[in-house]
């Protein structure tokens, strides 16, 4: 996993901050829609592993600062709205660009009519509008990362540690100004609540201040060794100290405005590279290391077992790329795979996913979830298992045609039997899967469960 991430909202930040300062990992944000082709040719000739804030486009129609949202303890029913429609048009870009994943913020900010309405209703605002980032995440297939640094009464761990949990789509982005901000503000204990929601961080957005006067006058300073703790800083290395000793996957994104003011006297760019090095040397750095880190996660088994949403959400809290190789192989070859089935035949499919194997495992940093019936043939298993971890998602038949339904987008079940089918296709692909050493039973497990079976796995150095 790489740990370290850069914030750009303009063409410029591509090569000033991504190519100039070292960076493979980008985060992305408020972008023209006419630069947004230049943007993913970019982010695909360069490798970026690319992540959204909300927006990813510029959206000229929403009224507001689009940094706000009013996804709780907003009593204006229209503007809650207008953040949905943002939101999910920001997911649509970052489903199209690959996006790791996207950051929301949520919640704030808290308007003045608030207090209108009881702290039931408020509450259920909040809630309600969680449960519905987590469908919308999970339509478009990009986890969705909550942020919040408004004057919400929902600006709690406690609250937002109950979100997280009951909604395996969405993690936690700490920021750590804004947070400062609240802590003075408010009275949050700063340190308190990064330890609380530590382990529930998908990423943390990295900048420095010492309050509202430097807030308004420099908005984001980058971090800088210069800045010190003492001085009334952000503590740069105990926030990546806490986050990492027990969240390793976390990714930090550093969230700056510009250079160093000139009165400061110090340098942006050492100040960069001086936090690369905290992050590198930390357990978020050490999860990097070596040739384990670098070997693909490879999840195979049955249809409905849990591969794409737990790949899914794996690569996301690695920070990796995810590929889903049946939508791969519709995508290049033009059509659906039952149209590929049904004009091509399943030999000729058989081919074009064997090819696919071989391709794959000459690459690196890959999460991919395979067709269920892809390592059936030995050497398909074999050139996959050589690249890195497989893991095998097994599920009892009965919870698989519970989840497969009608199943018109699967062209193996096409029978006026659907349960023998299912039963028979098990049955038949038994052995193959029985080949892999590693095998986790997703049937009683939501996706956030098997995703932490899969990395327990891959921390632990399985193969």
């Amino acid at each position: 996993m790489n740990p370290l991430s850069i914030h750009c909202n303009r063409p410029e930040h591509l090569i000033e901050r991504l190519i100039k300062l070292g960076f493979s990992r980008g985060e992305f944000y408020n972008f023209l829609p006419e630069q947004l082709p230049v943007l993913k040719q970019f982010i695909l000739d360069g490798g970026i592993i690319p992540s959204v804030h909300c927006p990813l486009r510029k959206a000229p129609w929403y009224p507001h600062p689009v940094t706000w949202s009013y996804l709780s303890t907003d009593v204006h029913y229209e503007e809650r709205e207008l953040s949905f429609r943002l939101v999910e048009e920001s997911l649509r870009d970052s489903q199209d660009i690959g996006a790791t994943y996207m950051v929301v913020h949520y919640p704030t900010p808290a308007s003045p009519e608030a207090h209108r309405i009881s702290p039931e209703e408020q509450y259920e605002i909040a809630w309600s509008s969680a449960r519905r980032l987590h469908e919308l995440a999970g339509a478009y297939g990009v986890p969705i990362h909550i942020e919040g640094f408004g004057p919400s009464p929902f600006l709690t761990a406690d609250f937002l540690r109950r979100v997280v949990s009951a909604y395996p789509n969405l993690r936690y982005c700490f920021d750590t100004g804004h947070m400062l901000l609240a802590a003075q503000r408010d009275g949050l204990d700063y340190f308190g609540f990064l330890e609380d929601m530590a382990p529930y961080l998908g990423c943390v957005h990295v900048w420095n201040t010492r309050g509202m006067d430097d807030y308004r006058a420099y908005h984001h300073l980058p971090p800088h060794p210069g800045l010190r703790p003492d001085e009334g800083w952000v503590d740069m290395e105990r926030v990546v100290e806490t986050v990492c000793r027990v969240n390793p996957e976390a990714v930090f994104v550093l969230e700056y405005s510009g250079a160093m003011p000139a009165e400061f006297g110090l340098d942006h760019a050492e100040g960069v590279e001086w936090f690369k090095r905290l992050v590198t040397s930390s357990p978020c750095g050490a999860a990097d290391a070596g040739p384990r880190s670098r070997r693909n996660i490879v999840l195979t088994g049955f249809m409905a077992t849990g591969k794409t949403s737990a790949g899914r959400a794996v690569a996301a809290r690695l920070g990796r790329a995810f590929v889903d190789m049946d939508e791969m192989l519709a995508d290049r070859l033009g059509m659906s795979i039952p149209d590929v089935f049904r004009l091509k035949g399943e030999t000729f499919f058989r081919e074009q996913e064997a090819a696919l194997c071989q391709e794959l495992a000459g690459q690196t940093e890959l999460v991919i979830a395979t067709g269920g019936g892809a390592l059936v043939r030995p050497e398909n298993r074999q050139a996959l298992a050589g690249t890195g971890l497989l893991i095998c998602l097994q599920c009892e038949s009965s919870e698989v045609l519970r989840r497969v339904g009608s199943a018109q987008d699967r062209p193996m079940l096409h029978s006026p039997d659907l349960k023998g089918r299912v039963e028979g296709l098990l049955a038949q692909r038994q052995p193959a899967y029985a080949a892999i050493s590693h095998r986790i039973d997703t049937t009683h497990l939501t996706v956030e469960q098997v995703a932490e079976h899969i990395l327990t796995l891959w921390r632990n150095g399985d193969n």
